[in-house]
């Protein structure tokens, strides 16, 4: 069962989304106060002042850390990628330097992160589990098979297997194989299962800087936020 996340998950989470060991998305808005010029490899882009939808990615990309901005300024929304190579491990704030983006300006802010649990439900689900089942193939199959078909060659394989080739059943039809060949075969069935669970989301809000020395180019605040099932009780599927 999946243990509850006291507020070090604010911590942890700032240390595995900056590290890069995970990708997070946060949906938010980039609210741009001066005209701001982001450097990169194939080219400078512009973003001018205004408030804009902004999709922020943080995660790891090729191996290096990466902070990924798609920011709705156009028909088609403006990507900026902003690279570096810090590690933040000891709280949830976080400043990143110009030198360390290879940018024009720093970069400081927080992440804060919350949990929260539904109450425990419980009902029944659908599931699948295996059972063995007898499968038998024997004279008809034979009958119906011709020298050439993978039936019989299944079915002398299966006799050689089962030391009945020269059995005590050889039934009506002519020759050395025997009648009724029977094994065990695992086969996957549907099934139901009574289960209790509750519901966990994570949120994590992130409150972020873009600072020129004394100038505050531009603000971003956006959310991310994850709901997964937490099972606390699996009846047997039947």
């Amino acid at each position: 069962m999946k243990r509850r996340v006291f507020a070090e998950a604010g911590v942890l989470a700032l240390m595995v989304l900056l590290i890069g060991c995970d990708e997070i998305k946060f949906h938010g808005m980039l609210n741009v106060h001066e005209i701001m010029t982001f450097a990169k490899s194939d080219g400078n882009v512009v973003v001018n002042p205004g408030q804009f939808q902004t999709k922020v990615t943080l995660g790891l990309v090729n191996q290096q850390k990466q902070i990924k901005m798609e920011v709705a300024n156009a028909s088609k929304p403006t990507v900026i990628e902003l690279n570096f190579d810090k590690n933040i491990q000891t709280n949830d704030h976080f400043v990143l330097t110009a030198a360390q983006l290879n940018q024009n300006f720093d970069l400081a802010g927080d992440i804060v992160t919350k949990v929260t649990q539904t109450p425990e439900q419980s009902g029944t689900e659908s599931c699948t589990y295996q059972t063995q089942e007898m499968v038998c193939r024997g004279v008809e199959t034979i009958k119906s098979a011709d020298s050439d078909s993978q039936a019989l060659r299944d079915l002398t394989t299966a006799a050689d297997e089962l030391g009945l080739k020269n059995g005590p059943y050889p039934g009506p039809y002519p020759g050395p194989y025997p009648g009724p060949i029977c094994h065990q075969q695992w086969v996957t069935r549907p099934g139901y299962q009574y289960v209790r669970f509750y519901y966990e989301t994570t949120t994590k809000d992130i409150t972020a800087k873009f600072v020129q020395g004394d100038k505050n180019l531009a603000d971003y605040q956006g959310q991310a936020s994850d709901t997964q099932k937490v099972y606390t009780y699996q009846d047997m599927c039947h």
